[in-house]
């Protein structure tokens, strides 16, 4: 076992043990429980919901607070480079899906409702790579199925291509707190998960959405615009990058 998970079942335990269920996370905050923990040795007091901030915006905080916490009180590392030979030896995406089940590699496995690992065509011509999973993709464990979803949806239906015919995916398959942009460290853990998915599918085009997916798959630091109208070779496949539907919903011009 890691230690970082050893670090968090200690965590949890001490946690019950002073009287604190940070099972029932949202609940705590919402009663603004700051009682002292009698044999642990984390000092943090979470922040009360307050008039200004949702309670959604108060845990991500939260979440964020103890994961620091946690950093300034362990000495080993907090992750641990994904191992490639590992994912070389899955034979299709259901065994890469269990083995992502319990990756903790990064912080994105502290604090993700559920694994958003993919959903779609098992032999498709397209790939869709978004960014990472939003609110309601963590929630269902299914990637772009809030209003850009829905947007996605469409847009695909409009040049005659069924959604169910395409497969989706992310760059990360967690949910980074407050939906903020992936950090480096976070995207290099994952992209071994993302190079093996493709593999197993073998599409002949890949659809990036967003800046920050493009910049993930190609490692080059150029705006939107310089990305937009060119054919990309990712890994050998044709590869076209273009808005982020979030994004349009944004800005529909």
């Amino acid at each position: 076992m890691s230690p970082l998970k050893l670090k968090l079942i200690n965590f949890f335990q001490q946690s019950l043990d002073s009287g604190i269920n940070y099972f029932l996370f949202e609940e705590a905050v919402a009663e603004r429980i700051t009682k002292p923990k009698k044999h642990s040795t984390f000092t943090t007091e979470f922040k009360p919901i307050t008039k200004t901030k949702s309670r959604e915006e108060i845990k991500n905080e939260n979440f964020n607070l103890l994961f620091n916490e946690m950093k300034n009180n362990q000495n080993t590392p907090q992750t641990s480079k994904t191992d490639t030979s590992i994912i070389e030896q899955f034979k299709d995406l259901n065994q890469l899906q269990t083995h992502l089940q319990t990756c903790m590699n990064c912080e994105l496995g502290i604090t993700r409702l559920k694994l958003v690992f993919g959903s779609g065509s098992q032999s498709p011509d397209i790939v869709v790579i978004g960014e990472a999973p939003g609110e309601e993709e963590d929630e269902s464990g299914l990637p772009f199925v809030g209003r850009a979803g829905k947007l996605l949806t469409d847009i695909l239906a409009s040049i005659k291509i069924n959604r169910d015919d395409v497969y989706i995916t992310n760059i990360c398959k967690c949910r980074p707190p407050a939906n903020r942009k992936p950090t480096n460290n976070e995207i290099n853990q994952c992209e071994p998960f993302l190079i093996k998915q493709l593999e197993l599918l073998k599409p002949q085009f890949i659809l990036a959405f967003g800046l920050t997916a493009a910049e993930a798959l190609f490692n080059k630091k150029q705006n939107l615009g310089e990305y937009r109208g060119k054919i990309w070779d990712y890994n050998g496949t044709k590869t076209f990058v273009t808005y982020h539907p979030a994004a349009l919903l944004r800005n529909p011009n």
